[in-house]
């Protein structure tokens, strides 16, 4: 006899990468194993696949920009190690900065609800970041929406991959 063993549960979440070297973005459907930490979003963002990567995609988020995201109320305040934060050009910083609140933005947490706003902190303190609808750079700390940077957004037609796996048919051993 054989029997389906079923596939685990998973939910979809939206990473921004970067488009090359360009300042456009396009967001990437993945199925995750439900429930999804914000850590599994970091390490998307950190990471992308090879096959997002063969698409022409990357990303300016680099491992361990993000040294923790702390929920209030909506909103996630984003903790960058200057560290890793300083390493980055000028145009990376920007870039990241918008993957950053495009994808936290589009995200909806197991415990807290859906993220409406993100802010970011540097060394206990809060940072001003370039803001594409401002034209310029926010105020230090200020509360950034998905509209904010809605603008990079380009869409393309990569197909994404997916984390999931067909269901599994097994079969018990046979003796002679």
């Amino acid at each position: 006899s054989t029997s389906t063993v079923p596939a685990p549960d998973t939910a979809p979440v939206e990473i921004f990468y970067t488009i090359g070297f360009s300042d456009e973005v396009q967001p990437v459907r993945l199925e995750l194993f439900a429930p999804v930490p914000i850590s599994n979003v970091i390490a998307q963002l950190e990471s992308p696949t090879r096959d997002i990567a063969a698409g022409g995609l990357r990303s300016s988020v680099r491992e361990g920009l993000i040294q923790e995201v702390l929920l209030d109320r909506a909103t996630a305040t984003v903790i960058l190690d200057s560290t890793v934060l300083d390493r980055l050009s000028n145009d990376d910083q920007r870039r990241a900065t918008g993957q950053i609140v495009l994808t936290f933005t589009s995200f909806v947490t197991a415990d807290e609800g859906a993220i409406g706003f993100v802010r970011f902190e540097v060394d206990g303190d809060a940072i001003a970041v370039f803001v594409p609808s401002f034209g310029g750079s926010s105020d230090p700390g200020e509360p950034l929406a998905f509209v904010d940077f809605a603008s990079l957004i380009v869409e393309t037609s990569l197909t994404p991959p997916t984390t999931t796996s067909p269901p599994t048919t097994t079969s018990p051993p046979t003796t002679t």
